[in-house]
């Protein structure tokens, strides 16, 4: 469904960048990676890294922002 949306904003939107936002304290980082806490941004940075390469393969002309979203609520740019 994501590569699909980006599909229709390209075409209708005439998209050049893609911005993605991730979050600490993820439920979704936690259990699928077995982890007792998610504070550490390090452990998100691989993850947005490959899905900045992957967008990257199939969608050249787009630029990548990476952001997180901290405990604090601040959003801080991480790629």
């Amino acid at each position: 469904m994501f590569y699909q949306h980006l599909e229709i904003a390209i075409k209708i939107h005439d998209i050049n960048e893609v911005w993605v936002f991730d979050h600490l304290d993820c439920a979704m980082y936690k259990n699928t990676l077995q982890l007792n806490d998610d504070t550490d941004p390090s452990i998100h940075l691989p993850y947005m890294k490959g899905l900045k390469n992957n967008i990257g393969i199939v969608y050249p002309q787009l630029r990548f922002q990476g952001f997180m979203m901290m405990l604090d609520g601040s959003i801080k740019r991480v790629l």
